[in-house]
């Protein structure tokens, strides 16, 4: 490109100052337009190509430059005079609008098109001084004519090459940047030769991941898997304008791809024929792939293929249980798969037999033998044990119960299922609730007995079995003592109320002596007292109190005689 440069710049360097003696100190606007060049297109119409360069030869700027196609453009590309010129496309009704354009100042427009071949009937270019002319119609034939003549063509083609070049990179990279439509195998084709090396690297390392990203938008990869471009790019080989370090990264980003889309795939499965289906297409495709990935890539499908099973197979039976665990894995599962797969049906099983013997509380060993054959090894120690241990609790409840409302169990024959040791604990506890039945009733006897004997009643003329003679003898003590006690109380009780009834007569004479003393004494003091005692008041005897008057009457004569 600085070649082209060179060139351009000495070749204006020429060109310029006698394009200067040629103008008339005016705009003098002309055009050229190349030859179309067809090339391919995804549809049925063949596309053009051509370039329309636009150059004002005058010595004074033009301004407001429009081209105008009346026709389909497809694509457009504008090389400026310089970078600070501007301009405005307005694509509907292609029209072109360059703001102004100094002497011996050009651009070039770049177009495709389904025109073949742009005219006067189709494009007009003008400015604000008139219509441009078409540069191959000059009228001067001098020696400054012949040399534009030859000079403009050279000129074209360069650059019309390298303008074709970047619409063909360009379109390129479209292509295989933006469009499906390529396999992965481009990787593989030479170089073009209008591409430079590192932009030819940069856009295949483009197009590969945007096949592998392209991977992930694909909704299923069940009965496809072959046709992923990751899995492509696994087995093809490296191409030879890659290093290995780039080629290593760009396969670790497609086993990435692959992982995220098998585990999606999964997920989004509707059966377990569609997933087996899904897994065995991975498992046996062929392709040379590292073995430690291939080893990583089968541990994860079989990982995944027994979750799945795990996560969306509802058993709503013990009969489903029980075929799910005679079915045969595919052989793509791993021994640690199948295993974790077997406990997690052990499991339900597991629920599912117990849930079975508590609703046939009363023979939970038939439901075991039932399943017996069915169930997994490591469960069937503990199911039996559990299946005895309901029926032996069953039997001895029910067996407790007849004991309890009295009836006469006896256990002569050990039953066929029934352990020897429990056998005979059963009988020793049914024999013990018995005795102790038995000494229930004793004891209640008993306490009949020592009622009876706290109400001082008669015993038995004959003393019970069951009731030792040592106790015998205390209860007809006690009962002796007890009437003697009674005796003699009811005799302290009689002398108790004799001694009462003397103490209120011994209180009523007490009395009555102190109040005689009292009067007899007043009698000292006032001897006319004697006379004022009524006779409802009468604490003396007739004969005594006789006599105090008498003793009353000779202290009144001692008292008149003293005085």
């Amino acid at each position: 490109m600085k070649w082209l440069i060179g060139i351009l710049i000495a070749t204006a360097g020429i060109i310029i100052p006698i394009l200067y003696d040629m103008n008339v100190n005016k705009p003098d606007l002309v055009y050229t337009i190349s030859d179309y060049i067809p090339i391919e297109s995804n549809n049925e119409n063949t596309n053009n190509i051509q370039q329309i360069t636009v150059k004002n030869i005058g010595d004074k700027p033009s301004n407001d430059i429009q081209v105008k196609i009346n026709g389909e453009i497809l694509e457009s590309r504008v090389v400026t005079d310089s970078a600070e010129d501007t301009y405005e496309v307005y694509p509907y009704i292609f029209e072109l609008v360059y703001s102004e354009l100094p002497p011996e100042g050009s651009f070039q427009l770049v177009i495709e098109t389904s025109i073949n071949g742009l005219n006067e009937d189709v494009l007009t270019i003008k400015s604000e001084d008139g219509l441009a002319r078409n540069g191959l119609d000059e009228e001067s034939t001098s020696l400054i004519g012949l040399i534009v003549l030859l000079f403009f063509p050279i000129i074209y083609f360069i650059i019309m090459f390298f303008s074709l070049r970047d619409i063909r990179i360009h379109y390129l990279t479209r292509k295989l940047v933006f469009s499906s439509l390529e396999s992965i195998e481009y990787i593989h084709k030479k170089k073009p030769f209008y591409f430079r090396e590192n932009d030819w690297i940069e856009l295949l390392k483009t197009f590969i991941s945007f096949k592998i990203k392209s991977d992930l938008k694909r909704i299923s990869i069940e009965d496809d898997f072959e046709g992923l471009n990751s899995y492509q790019i696994l087995k093809s080989e490296k191409p030879t304008v890659l290093t290995d370090d780039e080629w290593r990264i760009i396969k670790e980003d497609a086993k990435r791809v692959i992982t995220i889309k098998i585990e999606y795939s999964f997920i989004k499965c509707y059966s377990v024929d569609s997933i087996l289906r899904l897994s065995t297409n991975i498992i046996d495709s062929k392709f040379n792939l590292p073995e430690a990935y291939m080893l990583e890539l089968k541990n994860m499908i079989s990982e995944n293929f027994i979750r799945y099973k795990m996560n969306h197979k509802h058993f709503l039976s013990i009969e489903e249980i029980n075929k799910a665990l005679t079915e045969d894995l595919p052989s793509f599962v791993k021994q640690g798969d199948k295993e974790m797969y077997l406990r997690f049906l052990a499991n339900i099983q597991n629920i599912f037999i117990l849930d079975d013997m508590m609703r046939h509380f009363y023979d939970p060993l038939e439901v075991y033998k039932q399943n017996e054959q069915f169930i997994v090894s490591k469960n069937k120690e503990s199911l039996k044990n559990t299946a005895y241990d309901i029926k032996f609790f069953n039997t001895a409840t029910k067996l407790t119960e007849d004991v309890m409302i009295g009836k006469k169990v006896i256990l002569e024959e050990m039953p066929e299922w029934m352990k020897l040791y429990d056998f005979n604990k059963l009988n020793n506890f049914l024999k013990a609730i018995e005795s102790a039945k038995e000494n229930e009733a004793n004891s209640k006897q008993i306490i009949e007995i020592i009622y009876n004997s706290i109400q001082l009643k008669d015993l038995p003329d004959q003393k019970p079995v069951f009731v030792d003679s040592y106790m015998w003898n205390q209860l007809q003590e006690f009962i002796k003592l007890s009437r003697d006690t009674k005796e003699l109380k009811g005799s302290l009780l009689e002398k108790e109320e004799e001694y009462k009834k003397e103490k209120v007569e011994f209180n009523k004479l007490k009395l009555k002596i102190e109040k005689q003393l009292t009067f007899i004494n007043d009698i000292f003091n006032d001897p006319t007292i004697v006379d004022r005692v009524e006779s409802y008041n009468q604490i003396f005897a007739k004969g005594n109190f006789h006599n105090l008057r008498e003793l009353s009457k000779y202290l009144l004569e001692l008292e008149s005689n003293k005085e």
